[in-house]
């Protein structure tokens, strides 16, 4: 779907006031609870009282998009396009999702009556760059995107899409350095299923250097339930021009995608903490997620496999070697697969999915962290002469264990 900033993106001049007042409002509250069904309700109840709704049939379009009925959202927009020619944004909408789904000859035949009409239209100039990327013409392309930019010049998307380009044939390729911008953003997923659940993750986490930070299921479904609603919480260098194209091009996997400022709202409208909740340092020297409370100093202890413990989710004190974890680092990876897909999103955040597991497994180095580059020491308390209760790094004395690894380094935190 096309990405929504804090709302519906695409209100239309046309819109009445009964839409623009009273029935968006409510839809908006409806998504950031992650309820696109009962938003889609609504919306088609309001069609019934006011079919011709330019705004109300393209917006529900967009959530049937969203909400992977795809057909339904071409065919709404398509029969509306039959009555209402004339309608610039249902064409640019229906361009926008047969290009989506790869129809890109439909996808120009939604466009053209756009551009006939409103040839600086920068919203149909992007489109039509974006066609010409599709069908491999990158010099087309940028000349669509240099039009859209002279138009709207603050248009970070189509400065993102040309600068994933590169330089044409002639031009300098001499670009200055741009120090690393780091933000945060909320996706909302709609996750038919564990299956699409890992989908979306994995296609997130392929954007160059975004980092998930957590993700929480926001339906009501108990555990080991199917997966709804779905809220990924991130953050980015935002003058990686490649991670913002390739972000701008798994954008139809989100129902909602709140950029700052707007994450604090969206976090307190989901009853999630804030986010200094999650950006909170435990350690200068350690490698900690946020959940960790801060620590200043710590002891480092030489211990082997025997003497570490774990809890995970319905079972505590565990040997490193009976948890799902180690089978899945040996390669029995079904335990495992079964405890994430019963937990994920309720008990167990972004760096428990399996495609993140089999990265660490790949590429794990005790001496630092990839992302921080601080040391990566598992953490640990002690519970007895000779025991530790892990609180961070299963994975890694998992991995570690299936090494083969004669001792492993834990660091215990003194908290206080």
């Amino acid at each position: 779907m096309i990405p929504i900033d804090g709302g519906l993106k695409h209100r239309s001049a046309s819109a009445g006031a009964n839409y623009e007042e009273e029935v968006l409002p409510q839809i908006e509250q409806l998504l950031l609870h992650g309820r696109i069904d009962a938003a889609q309700r609504t919306l088609e109840a309001h069609l019934k009282q006011d079919p011709r709704s330019e705004a109300a049939i393209t917006d529900l379009a967009t959530l049937y998009h969203a909400g992977h009925r795809t057909d339904d959202a071409r065919r709404l927009l398509a029969a509306y396009i039959e009555v209402a020619p004339k309608s610039l944004l249902a064409r640019k909408r229906l361009a926008i999702m047969e290009l989506i789904a790869g129809k890109i000859s439909d996808s120009l035949t939604a466009i053209e009556p756009v551009m006939a009409a409103t040839p600086r239209d920068p919203e149909a100039l992007r489109i039509c760059g974006d066609i010409a990327t599709a069908l491999k013409r990158p010099d087309h392309a940028r000349a669509f995107y240099q039009r859209t930019l002279a138009i709207s010049p603050d248009d970070a998307e189509t400065r993102a899409r040309l600068d994933a380009l590169g330089t044409a044939p002639g031009e300098s390729a001499a670009r200055e350095n741009t120090p690393a911008q780091r933000q945060f953003d909320c996706f909302i997923l709609k996750a038919d299923g564990y299956a699409r659940l890992r989908e979306d993750i994995a296609a997130i986490r392929s954007v160059p250097s975004l980092r998930i930070v957590t993700l929480r299921r926001l339906s009501s479904q108990p555990p080991g339930g199917p997966l709804d609603i779905v809220a990924v919480l991130s953050s980015r260098d935002t003058s990686n021009a490649a991670a913002e194209a390739r972000l701008q091009s798994i954008s139809s996997r989100f129902v909602l995608q709140f950029n700052q400022p707007k994450v604090e709202q969206a976090l307190r409208e989901l009853q999630l903490p804030p986010l200094a909740h999650f950006t909170r340092e435990a350690n200068a020297e350690i490698a900690a997620p946020y959940h960790i409370a801060p620590f200043q100093r710590y002891l480092l202890h030489q211990v082997g496999l025997e003497q570490l413990r774990a809890n995970i989710v319905g079972a505590s004190g565990l040997r490193i070697t009976d948890t799902p974890h180690y089978q899945y680092a040996t390669g029995n990876r079904g335990p495992y697969l079964r405890y994430h897909e019963e937990n994920a999103g309720l008990r167990l955040d972004e760096d428990h999915f399996p495609e993140s597991f089999d990265w660490q497994i790949k590429n794990y180095d005790p001496a630092a962290d990839a992302f921080s580059g601080k040391r990566s020491y598992i953490l640990a308390v002690r519970t007895g002469p000779a025991t530790f209760l892990i609180l961070d790094g299963l994975h890694r004395a998992a991995i570690l264990a299936a090494r083969r690894a004669a001792t492993f380094i834990v660091a215990e935190p003194i908290f206080g």
